[in-house]
């Protein structure tokens, strides 16, 4: 009995002891006997690692003459440390986080693993460490922002390549900047690169081939003009590019900002004073011009075109040659040879998706591209020709007809895969058309012009706001025509036929086959009633040997016939987030238009009339034919119908005004038929309980004798969720609306959403400043700006 009670005794005062004492971490080692060995003591360590790791310090604690029943994990040992050394315990128990410091570079994430750790990589970096970036970009989308040279890590390179990579994920492959560096180098030299990395440099022609020949890329030239010093302004261009072959050929596409590189026509091959591949009879480019480059032409100094390896000669040095403006580096800006006094080229991984991804990135000139839509359909690259300068930018042309070269007078499977010349008249196909529409949202948009009558071109442009292609027939659905033209009908999907399948409709008579071309058809009985077609016949007025050319030819039916002399149409990616981006489109009819809010479709009222359109309405009564006692989840979600009273929904504002500033528009009509206006310059909801943001105050548009609302930083109150500040009262209940309360005695200011009355009273829409007034008809409505 006296055993067991010094056992507990030992046992209580060593949980005392024990521990990891809070205030000096001294941890404890006790002595217990070890009932696998008889007559042997062992030492023993209550706690987990995390206790055991936290010690500052460790000592020897009691005997305990039995086992303990301890209620912590244990540790055991047969040579326990004694030790004030913070170091050795760690070393002891093995506490070292092995992510501390992280050993991942590159901002990885460190986890440990066992008694290791394991670096989860960002993007396209990879290594045990996450030590190789695949390239700049890489580094950049890992938030390595710092220009300077690093190693990257591409396929082709799996002992790495040193670089420059810029601020922004662009890898460095030229610079020049003070003439240090001989570029008029052979072309071993310009095949493996020569200068350093600090300076002027070319890193070289088979590194260009290697990191260009997987995935997509983008050159990009930096320029600074000799007479641009002084404001030391820098000009960019930028064009998909890539360099293959032995002779390391430059491909680039389109233009930018108006401006080929060199020309589109055929690649180049690089040229070197001992390797003359530039085409020139009788004339060695590299040699004239003194550096190695992709020429074009070089007749004689004045006519060569862009130059930025040649020789560094500045205007202003009188050591130069006298034809200084002619050799040097230079580039030709709209015909004109300019001497250029600092360039950097560099190329940044870049996979274009449609054309307006291309001018989103900074390539704007019109011109053929390729873009990858394969996140979206099966093809997983296609040509297209881009429109760069229609607003919004970045239109891909489907169809392009000018001068009748090309016959429109297909079969299905031409009009199915395409035919023409991008740079000419062409038909897309309609199976791209097809994959393409098949995901997000498309407009489409046809610009016509009609034949030129005393030197003026009539125009026509229309637009919808909703285009696709479906099905194995190719159907055309089109919704919201901005102008009330037929294309050729939105209220019903018709087919795409041709001469050799017909699936228009129509008995007895095959539409393409009269019209001839493929089209969506809606009706032909004859020539004279066909509707609009923009793939038939080329036929103009003054061509005497068409027949009935008033009926054939590329026509458009709208208000009249129009006959066409050249026709474009045209798609782009279009998913509006209010009703100002649909005005700047062009919409200007006010109605219920569809809008997305974090890719989510909605449908709202435009009011495209006040004060310069793009109003998103949120709140209209005129009648009282809807019921605006609601509860809570009703106005989160709105209620009512867009054509007449409605209020759109707490949660679709918060969503609205989360991003950009908004302003509000308070139109309001009296009993007496007077009309107000209240504008106030900004205008959120914010939280889950929906509550106006600070920063509203009244505009100089606002009426002077009005008192602007005081219920800003309110949370919206409604009569099963009371927010307002009322100790004793349901404001919403008692004005039988929800709204951002500020009081509910009987002489309420503002609640525009109180049950409707058509005479004055305390209760019902209101809105201080009408004297004995009620509100007759109320709008509220916002604008992005």
């Amino acid at each position: 009995m006296r055993r067991l009670a010094l056992t507990s005794l030992v046992a209580c005062i060593f949980v005392t002891l024990w521990g990891v004492v809070s205030a000096e971490k001294v941890c404890y080692f006790s002595q217990e006997p070890d009932v696998s060995q008889s007559g042997r003591l062992r030492w023993v360590m209550p706690g987990s690692k995390e206790d055991r790791c936290a010690c500052t310090s460790t000592r020897p604690g009691p005997v305990n003459v039995q086992p303990v029943r301890w209620s912590h994990p244990l540790f055991y040992t047969d040579t326990p440390i004694f030790t004030d050394d913070q170091e050795d315990i760690h070393d002891y128990f093995g506490c070292h986080d092995p992510c501390q410091p992280n050993p991942c570079q590159y901002n990885g994430k460190c986890e440990k693993h066992g008694d290791s750790f394991k670096c989860d990589c960002k993007g396209y970096i990879r290594g045990e460490r996450c030590e190789k970036p695949y390239d700049c970009l890489a580094l950049y989308y890992a938030r390595i922002r710092e220009s300077g040279v690093y190693t990257i890590y591409p396929s082709q390179y799996p002992q790495g390549l040193q670089v420059i990579c810029d601020s922004s994920g662009w890898i460095v492959f030229q610079k020049r900047f003070n003439g240090s560096v001989n570029f008029s180098r052979n072309w071993a030299e310009y095949q493996g690169g020569f200068g350093e990395l600090s300076g002027e440099f070319w890193l070289g022609n088979e590194n260009l081939r290697r990191l260009t020949s997987e995935r997509e890329w983008v050159l990009e030239i930096e320029l600074m003009y000799d007479d641009q010093f002084s404001s030391n302004e820098h000009v960019t261009y930028r064009w998909p590019f890539r360099v293959e072959d032995d002779n390391y050929k430059l491909l680039v596409e389109g233009f930018s900002d108006g401006f080929p590189f060199l020309s589109m026509e055929t690649p180049f091959s690089f040229s070197t004073y001992d390797r003359d591949n530039d085409d020139v009879n009788g004339t060695n480019c590299a040699e004239m011009e003194r550096g190695g480059w992709w020429f074009g032409q070089c007749g004689s100094p004045q006519d060569s075109l862009g130059n930025l390896n040649g020789e560094y000669s500045l205007l202003g040095d009188p050591d130069n040659y006298t034809d200084r403006e002619n050799r040097g580096m230079k580039w030709d800006v709209t015909g004109n040879v300019i001497v250029v006094r600092s360039s950097q080229m560099k190329l940044r991984r870049f996979t274009p998706r449609d054309c307006e991804h291309l001018y989103r990135f900074g390539i704007k000139g019109n011109g053929v591209y390729t873009i990858y839509p394969w996140k979206y359909t099966n093809i997983d690259r296609m040509k297209v020709y881009c429109d760069m300068d229609t607003e919004p930018n970045g239109w891909i042309v489907f169809q392009d007809r000018f001068d009748g070269l090309v016959n429109f007078t297909r079969n299905w499977a031409e009009y199915q895969d395409g035919f023409g010349e991008l740079s000419g008249e062409f038909w897309l196909g309609n199976e791209k058309l097809r994959q393409l529409t098949s995901e997000g949202q498309w407009a489409l948009e046809i610009e016509l012009y009609g034949p030129n009558v005393d030197d003026t071109w009539p125009v026509m442009h229309h637009r919808w706001l909703s285009f696709r292609v479906m099905g194995n027939s190719y159907d055309l659905e089109v919704q919201g025509p901005i102008v009330d033209f037929h294309l050729p009908s939105s209220e019903t999907p018709l087919s795409f036929s041709t001469y050799d399948r017909d699936n228009d409709g129509v008995n007895g008579t095959n539409c393409a086959e009269v019209e001839g071309g493929g089209w969506w058809f809606g009706q032909c009985g004859s020539p004279q009633d066909s509707w609009s077609n923009l793939n038939g016949y080329y036929s103009l007025l003054d061509d005497t040997h068409t027949r009935v050319q008033q009926y054939f030819g590329i026509m458009w039916v709208g208000a009249v016939k129009f006959l066409v002399q050249s026709s474009r149409m045209k798609l782009r990616r279009f998913s509006p987030s209010d009703c100002l981006e649909l005005y700047d489109f062009g919409v200007t009819a006010s109605g219920i238009y569809t809008i997305y809010l974090k890719q989510t479709s909605v449908s709202v009222y435009c009011d495209m009339e006040a004060n310069d359109g793009g109003w998103t309405v949120f709140q209209k009564r005129f009648n009282g034919s809807v019921n605006f006692t609601r509860n809570w989840t009703e106005y989160r979600d709105g209620f009512g119908d867009l054509s007449g009273e409605f209020w759109l929904g707490n949660e679709k504002l918060r969503v609205l005004t989360s991003t950009y500033r908004w302003e509000l528009r308070v139109d309001l009509v009296d009993d007496q038929g007077k009309t107000r206006q209240i504008n106030v310059n900004r205008f959120s909801v914010k939280g889950s309980d929906y509550e106006l943001d600070r920063g509203m105050f009244p505009t100089k548009k606002t009426v002077k004798d009005f008192d602007f609302p005081l219920f800003n930083k309110r949370k919206f109150s409604t009569y099963d969720k009371d927010n307002d500040d009322e100790q004793n009262s349901n404001c919403a209940a008692e004005q039988k609306g929800g709204w951002w309360f500020e009081e509910c005695s009987d002489n309420i200011l503002y609640s525009l959403n109180g049950e409707y009355h058509r005479v004055a009273d305390f209760l019902g829409t209101k809105w201080a400043g009408w004297g004995t007034n009620g509100t007759f008809k109320c709008e509220m409505k916002l604008r992005r700006y």
